[in-house]
């Protein structure tokens, strides 16, 4: 069952624990098992059911006296002593603690050495719940665990911890999330994530309680890109012009990591089967791209470029035509006269 720390709780579910001598204890399952209400808020109407354990084929006894308390002294249950009426169920109503996290219900018959014990969910109080966030500057490389655990602290509004309550993980860019499911008795809890495959600004959202009464906490990790895997070529595949001359347009790559993100500050050699380039080694930008200019040899016909990728076996390869120079035709010079 859940509800929120100091909310009333009618339902009763679990089951008998231990084996009883004479008669047992069942709890009576009813519809809606799950419900968020905010503190002080009925809940849910329910029974405790007294039968026999031996002879009697599970018929309900009447007329048996159940005696009920809250593990929590500060949680309520009213009445806290009923008689089972003819179906052999009592019905209280159990006012949970302020304190968030797992309480429990006990009941007895007395002269019977075993009990049933019901368990609740308290939620914390809207309001009176902080999320701190203990692991800033996250970041790492995109499609990979960060190398260090998200680290969380649930408290009070008075600072005090809250422990053993119930705690939601969720990734928004992808990426996998394995979290604690519940605080420790300090209110921490941390989890392993493990980032999207894109590079840039990714997302975790750590829920506690109701997501419709209390809001998530965003932590915010940057996925870098991971090691440069391959080149592929932007722009300048084609071109045409003069033997000799440099093209008119730059040779463009682009460096990717396994994931597709941009890598900068990759190494990207050049080798021109012809001619000549201004650089014969290039640094990408942030954007992943590096360019060079290519002046084609003197020959006619089709000429090749090739860039490798440092490090790495991946590569591209450029062709360009060159035409032949136009011969200049000899002035004329007209002889004077006289």
């Amino acid at each position: 069952h859940e509800g929120d720390a100091g909310g009333l709780l009618h339902h009763m579910d679990g089951g008998p624990r231990g084996h009883l001598p004479h008669r047992h204890l069942d709890a009576a399952a009813a519809r809606g098992a799950r419900h968020h209400r905010a503190a002080g808020i009925h809940h849910r109407d329910a029974g405790v059911h007294a039968a026999p354990a031996e002879g009697g084929a599970g018929q309900p006894v009447p007329g048996t006296q159940v005696l009920l308390s809250a593990d929590d002294e500060a949680g309520r249950v009213e009445p806290d002593t009923a008689t089972t009426d003819a179906d052999g169920r009592v019905r209280a109503a159990w006012t949970l603690s302020p304190r968030a996290g797992i309480q429990h219900l006990v009941a007895r018959v007395p002269g019977v050495d075993s009990a049933l014990t019901v368990t609740a969910e308290a939620d914390p109080a809207p309001g009176n719940v902080r999320i701190g966030v203990l692991s800033p500057d996250l970041r790492g490389v995109a499609g990979e665990e960060l190398s260090q655990p998200v680290l969380v602290r649930l408290t009070d509004t008075l600072g005090l911890a809250l422990g053993l309550v119930r705690i939601g993980w969720s990734s928004l860019e992808g990426g996998t999330i394995a979290g604690s499911a519940r605080t420790d008795s300090s209110g921490a809890a941390q989890a392993y994530w493990t980032l999207g495959r894109r590079a840039g600004r990714q997302r975790l959202l750590v829920q506690v309680g109701n997501p419709r009464l209390i809001p998530a906490t965003p932590v915010v990790a940057v996925a870098e890109a991971g090691a440069p895997s391959g080149v592929v070529l932007q722009s300048g595949q084609g071109q045409r012009a003069t033997a000799g001359t440099r093209l008119p347009k730059a040779i463009v790559v682009l460096v990717r990591d396994a994931g597709g993100n941009p890598v900068g500050g990759a190494s990207v050699t050049v080798l021109p089967a012809a001619g000549s380039v201004e650089d014969s080694v290039l640094i990408t930008g942030p954007d992943g791209r590096a360019a060079v200019r290519w002046t084609l040899g003197a020959a006619a016909g089709e000429q090749r470029l090739a860039l490798r990728l440092a490090g790495t076996a991946a590569s591209v390869q450029v062709t360009a035509t060159s035409r032949a120079p136009v011969p200049v035709a000899p002035a004329r010079v007209k002889p004077r006269r006289g």
